[in-house]
């Protein structure tokens, strides 16, 4: 008796490994847990009415569970209606006859559509990968190789099962490009699968009639970014990794993901400017495509070169459908912005100020943007300090170790190159004056206060916080003409001059020009300059503008 009652406990706990419901007491739209749009629902809709998947007790069908390698092995041997009657022992260590499910395992093994593993068990209870799931599908239905090329970036070559059931449609991964061979096959996943295995109703179309809807928000179901003229090559890179290749289209820079290639602006900041996507479908000749985004082209085109195009074209974006000749299937998809931004006004979202009120000033919490925008209505916090070096330049102090001989290291080396340049031209200049620390600023604006009163100080002395000196990237540069003083006639020497029109090549921008007191809330100093660095200065210089305006007219990405 204690032999008895201990197999039929064992037994017991085998099979509640994994339940797998034998009665559909639902049709799918009564199921509490599925609606109708959701992905899936024709397709479980279907299984479910030939009573090949089935639901819950409860009334769910669970979308989201992993499917068990027994639950689909029940749902296999349903979909190919197979007997499960006198099938051979498969001889598996952790699965007896008297398992419950039993005769669906010893009749999948027996079809050759299931594989013991290395350790001769089944692990019936355990969540079926969607390798394996690639795997029994295409040995179950003898799925060949079908029209649709498509790689995966995580599955290597020799993956047959998974090409086998990409290239019939039958899955087309991830939006990232991605298969996840080794992830959990949800019974959702399992039950779409399924169904396009057995009705090809039920597979992804290569293009679909809301193709064109997403073309008009610049976007292509199958790649994983979107045409954005903000996204820059370097962002691109950030974002998704290293591209598989890179060439040139028509003199842009031309990278490749997978079926999806990016055009970018060869010159700074490379901003994206078109999108391709190769559906690698031989069966897309022209009138398949338009009966399958159910919509006619604007225009169509042959060029001289024999070359056959259907053109949509949307609100912000034109879509061309490029085939080798009227009588071939699509080579490719391109999508071009109508209107392109010039790049000249973009800048990416770090190089703005992001500002907090602190003590009642509104004050910069990034102080070490290289961009970063100080003036009267910008504090810098009173504890910033920078990474400091002294440039290898000539300082009217000699060698003194002052703080104010001091710099930001890249400010640093472009104020040496500067100097070197200007000594080749023959300009003899020196630098007087970089980092000043917050506290000194305050003793010099309070000198200033006392000599010429406040609201005059404001004009000619910064108040504490708002002093550029403290960011490290300013020097105060003056030469021997004008005994070395920080004066206004230094701007009319030969030296002012030279680094006026000079400073921008080196990443430095002269500050407070004439003429632009009201904007920059400074009097006009010929000696002060800021680097921002050599893109931004040649934008500011040739358009003569000052850092205020540049962020007034910039947009952010």
């Amino acid at each position: 008796m204690k032999k008895k009652i201990t197999a039929f406990v064992v037994m017991l706990l085998v099979s509640s490994v994994v339940y797998v419901p034998d009665t559909s007491i639902y049709a799918a739209e009564e199921y509490e847990d599925l609606s109708q749009d959701m992905a899936g629902y024709e397709e479980i809709k279907f299984l479910n009415e030939k009573e090949i998947i089935k639901g819950y007790p409860d009334g769910e069908f669970k979308p989201y569970e992993p499917v068990s390698r027994v639950e689909a092995a029940i749902m296999l041997t349903r979909a190919l209606d197979l007997s499960t009657e006198n099938r051979p022992d498969p001889g598996l260590d952790d699965v007896s006859k008297d398992y419950p499910r039993y005769k669906y395992i010893a009749t999948v093994i027996d079809e050759g559509i299931y594989q013991g593993t290395q350790s001769n068990e089944f692990e019936p209870g355990k969540p079926i990968q969607r390798i394996e799931m690639a795997a029994v599908l295409t040995r179950a239905f003898n799925l060949k190789n079908g029209p649709v090329s498509i790689d995966f970036r995580d599955v290597e070559d020799d993956r047959n099962y998974i090409t086998q059931i990409a290239s019939n449609r039958i899955s087309v991964g991830f939006p990232d490009q991605t298969f996840r061979p080794f992830a959990e096959t949800t019974r959702s996943q399992f039950s779409i699968f399924l169904a396009r295995t057995m009705d090809e109703t039920y597979r992804n179309p290569t293009l679909k009639p809301s193709f064109i809807d997403s073309a008009q928000k610049g976007m292509i179901e199958s790649c994983f970014a979107k045409l954005d003229q903000t996204m820059t090559y370097d962002d691109m890179k950030i974002t998704y990794g290293e591209p598989e290749q890179e060439s040139t289209w028509g003199g842009e820079l031309k990278v490749d993901y997978g079926k999806c290639s990016y055009l970018f602006n060869p010159e700074e900041p490379n901003q994206m400017k078109g999108l391709f996507y190769y559906p690698m479908d031989e069966r897309l000749t022209p009138d398949r495509v338009m009966d399958q985004l159910n919509d006619q082209p604007d225009s169509k085109k042959e060029t001289n070169d024999g070359t056959y195009r259907q053109i949509y074209e949307l609100n912000d974006y034109t879509v061309y459908f490029v085939y080798p000749s009227v009588d071939e299937a699509l080579d490719y998809i391109y999508v071009k912005p109508n209107t392109f931004y010039d790049p000249t006004w973009l800048l990416k979202e770090k190089y703005f100020n992001d500002m907090e009120m602190i003590n009642g000033n509104p004050t910069i919490t990034n102080p070490s943007n290289p961009l970063v925008l100080v003036n009267k209505q910008h504090y810098l916090p009173s504890d910033y300090v920078p990474e400091l070096v002294r440039p290898g330049v000539q300082f009217v102090f000699g060698d003194k170790s002052l703080n104010k001989a001091l710099m930001r290291p890249e400010a640093a080396r472009h104020l040496e190159e500067m100097f070197t340049a200007a000594e080749e031209a023959g300009i003899n200049i020196l630098a007087t004056s970089g980092y000043r620390s917050y506290d000194r600023q305050q003793y010099l604006f309070q000198q200033e206060v006392e000599e010429s009163g406040r609201e005059e100080a404001k004009t000619i002395v910064a108040i504490p916080g708002t002093s550029e000196h403290q960011t490290g990237l300013t020097m105060d540069i003056t030469s021997p003409s004008v005994d070395y003083g920080l004066v206004h006639r230094f701007g009319d020497t030969r030296a002012g001059e030279w680094l006026a029109d000079h400073a921008y090549k080196y990443g430095f921008i002269l500050r407070y020009p004439e003429g632009k007191e009201k904007i920059t809330g400074y009097q006009y100093e010929p000696w002060h300059f800021r680097y921002v660095g050599e893109r931004y200065a040649k934008i500011i210089h040739e358009n003569n503008i000052t850092l205020e305006t540049y962020f007034e007219s910039v947009t952010k990405y």
